[in-house]
């Protein structure tokens, strides 16, 4: 019998997390790839959660046995219908007017509403089901919550590492539809033998020989609702901070999501036992090299910033997780404890995806839920009183802040250097933050308050290092922020910068950045503009618009921007000029590029995809069936530019595997990838505001031909284009993209470089 519930609940739970970054990945091409679609169905999801946690303590406290099992395999065949998960047949893209946000939330109950609202159901049901058995291990069942975390983990992983590389959409569907039919005929076991094999007739009555449950009072179920948001809060909040600069992927958000749910295994094992306390003195440390590495930056290598968001995550969670199991009630009370964990699962995501981004202008959710946990660290002296808690919050506040007005102080009267201020401000805070938690009553409510106050601190800091801050927008693809120095300006999105603009008159109508004339882009542009004819050219990705600026007399630029934030800034006079100082006619078209490519009727002799180096990388972009469309709408000898800059990822190979998958076998001159980097070094980017950048062109053989013997002739190497070998491997298409195909290339080309580099001096 046991081993059944372990089976139904386990693959119950497998499916439960495969279904989610599956959920995910179909919507992905319609919202344009931003990380908030991951946070919107987390939120969607953890909704879904709590209303199926609902229906379990409702059925279990209201209906006998035999009935909760009809309902129950009503509810199950009521999934089935919905199988198999797909996209509805008609479904549309946002109007420019509309909440990318609510519109997911509509959308997501067609893809998978009902399955996912069954398979939340199966842990609590079960477990009482158990609970109400004469098995041995009865009286306790929540062991059976580890191994429901453990399906999870497994259905969590499972996606990225295996279906996602091997099957596409339509086949891991199909993979699902089988899954949910054994966990259906496994459900239907555990009923039997909850109704036949020992099961009681009362719901839920507590065997003769265990004590009386003590109630459930409301200052226990606002602690279970916190420590429940808390990590949910937290989750989504590394998971937003690792995606921001690589791309917003199931591989990586599963990262953070698979060390919280390991995080609940730990802490419901009954074979591993871990002290909240112990888990609340590690996130202390922790806490301290996060606050490091926002006053950092880039300075810091990737992989020491993105092991110190996971770290930080692990002993987090870990800590609020344990402290649930701690005080987790008699069996009597598991619906009711399961109900209140999913709501503060939903507070959470809400925090996240819906009130953050309303309240702040910058990623603020972080550091308070960071703030919350320290303040949820359990302590022997907690600070209960009022004038003790009014004393932690005073100190957090004010120790902090005069630290940085030492600082400051100490600068204005020539004491510290210009340079060394930021450190200056890291180490006070850090000394600030000490100090506040050495009394011992209320200690980690001052300690958590300090450390929030500091990371405040450090985020004002970033931007005064940025210049000016003249514009700040926060929506539904990220932080858009404007920053003027003495000589230019520049949009940062995300952690990247998206354009910049010199304010001198012989520069301001030269493109810079990644678009300046003697980088590839400019190659391109003399490509499509053949003089003494009009070009017609169009750009996927406004930024600010730079590329405005290569435009003559005559020729027509339609730029193509799915944020509205981005149109705002790039239109603004005050802030950049390139559209209104463009020579040519400009038109800028609100939406998603390839969509509105599909609906366009107009040809064009250059189709430029600007969209693959910011912080929301929108796949759908380089699929096969994407291309198609970019190829309908080139002119004779067009061709198609992608700027694929980027730290992580290697698109070239994709790209050129892709292109090709498009050409006819019978086509004389079929279309090939070829591909020029423009190396600068970073003193070069920082005195003439030119960025290297990489750069594909997709075109007809005779016309790449051209291209590369004349670049050839170039004494500068960097300038020379060269074809992109067609590598064997599977395209790209709607229905399948893998992003270890991006990874693995940058990842093996990355060691490459270092085992060729010279050794460091000592």
């Amino acid at each position: 019998m046991l081993l059944v519930y372990l089976l139904a609940i386990f693959l119950s739970a497998a499916l439960l997390f495969l279904v989610q970054p599956m959920a995910a990945k179909l919507v992905l091409p319609i919202l344009g790839g931003s990380p908030s679609v991951w946070n919107t169905t987390m939120v969607f999801f953890q909704a879904l959660l709590l209303l199926g946690y609902f229906y379990s303590h409702l059925v279990t406290k209201k209906l006998p046995r035999l009935a909760q099992g009809v309902v129950h395999a009503g509810v199950i065949a009521a999934g089935a219908l919905m199988l198999p998960i797909a996209l509805p047949k008609v479904v549309g893209t946002p109007g420019a007017g509309d909440s990318p946000t609510l519109w997911l939330l509509m959308l997501l109950p067609l893809v998978a509403g009902v399955p996912f609202f069954v398979l939340t159901t199966t842990g609590p049901l079960l477990q009482s089901w158990f609970a109400s058995s004469d098995h041995a291990r009865a009286k306790d069942p929540y062991f059976l919550y580890a191994a429901s975390n453990i399906g999870s983990f497994v259905g969590l992983l499972s996606f990225p590492f295996f279906l996602e590389p091997r099957f596409d959409l339509a086949e891991q569907s199909a993979w699902f539809s089988r899954g949910y039919y054994a966990f259906a005929a496994l459900a239907a076991l555990c009923f039997l033998f909850a109704w036949k094999g020992g099961a009681r007739t009362a719901t839920n009555a507590t065997p003769a020989t265990a004590p009386p449950a003590a109630p459930i009072t409301w200052p226990t179920r606002l602690l279970w609702i916190a420590l429940a948001a808390v990590p949910s809060s937290l989750s989504l909040s590394v998971a937003h901070a690792i995606t921001t600069d690589i791309a917003p992927v199931p591989l990586l958000w599963v990262l953070p999501l698979s060390i919280y749910l390991l995080t609940f295994v730990v802490a419901f094992s009954s074979r591993i036992r871990v002290r909240p306390e112990f888990a609340g003195v590690l996130l202390l440390p922790v806490a301290l090299s996060l606050l490091e590495v926002r006053f950092a930056g880039t300075a810091l290598p990737n992989e020491l910033v993105f092991a110190v968001h996971l770290l930080l995550l692990a002993v987090g969670a870990l800590m609020c997780h344990t402290r649930l199991a701690a005080s987790r009630p008699a069996a009597a009370g598991l619906t009711e404890f399961y109900l209140w964990l999913a709501v503060g699962g939903v507070v959470g995501g809400l925090f996240n995806a819906m009130l953050a981004p309303k309240l702040f202008n910058a990623a603020l959710e972080y550091p308070i839920v960071v703030a919350a946990a320290c303040c949820l660290v359990p302590s022997r002296h907690a600070a209960t009183d009022r004038r003790s808690l009014l004393y932690s919050v005073l100190a957090a506040l004010a120790i902090p802040t005069l630290a940085v007005v030492a600082v400051q102080w100490l600068e204005a009267r020539g004491a510290i250097g210009p340079a060394a201020v930021p450190v200056s401000k890291f180490l006070a805070l850090i000394a600030a933050c000490v100090l506040v938690a050495i009394p011992p009553r209320g200690r980690f409510i001052r300690f958590g308050l300090a450390v929030m106050v500091a990371f405040v601190y450090s985020m004002l800091s970033a931007r005064q290092q940025g210049g000016a801050l003249l514009y700040v927008e926060r929506t539904f693809f990220g932080i858009h922020e404007v920053y003027q120095n003495a000589d230019r300006t520049r949009l940062v999105h995300g952690n990247t910068t998206h354009g910049v603009q010199a304010h001198s008159d012989e520069l301001r109508r030269t493109p810079l950045s990644y678009y300046h004339p003697d980088g590839p882009l400019g190659d391109a542009m003399r490509h499509a503009q053949i003089a003494g004819r009009p070009a017609d050219v169009a750009v996927v990705g406004l930024g600010v618009g730079t590329t405005a600026a290569y435009a003559r007399p005559g020729d027509r630029f339609t730029f193509y921007e799915i944020d509205p934030a981005v149109v705002t800034i790039a239109r603004d006079p005050n802030l950049f000029t390139y559209l209104a100082d463009s020579r040519g006619t400009i038109d800028v078209v609100l939406g998603d590029g390839r969509a509105s490519l599909a609906r366009e009727s107009r040809r064009f002799d250059l189709l430029a995809l600007d969209a693959f180096s910011s912080d929301a990388v929108p796949l759908h972009l380089l699929t096969r069936e994407a291309i198609v469309i970019y190829r309908e709408r080139l002119k004779p000898g067009g061709a198609i530019a992608f700027h694929i800059s980027s730290r992580y990822l290697e698109l070239a190979p994709i790209i050129s595997a892709t292109v090709a998958a498009t050409n006819s076998a019978i086509d004389p001159d079929p279309m090939i990838v070829v591909s020029r980097d423009d190396s600068l070094t970073r003193e070069e980017s920082a005195r003439t505001g030119r960025y290297p950048s990489t750069w594909l062109l997709a075109l007809r053989r005779s016309d790449a031909a051209a291209l590369i013997a004349a670049s050839g002739e170039s004494p500068n190497p960097t300038r020379h284009w060269r074809a992109v070998p067609v590598p064997p491997m599977k395209p790209w298409t709607d229905a399948y993209s893998s992003i270890w195909s991006a990874l693995m290339p940058a990842i093996a080309t990355e060691a490459a470089d270092a085992a060729q580099a010279p050794p460091a001096p000592k």
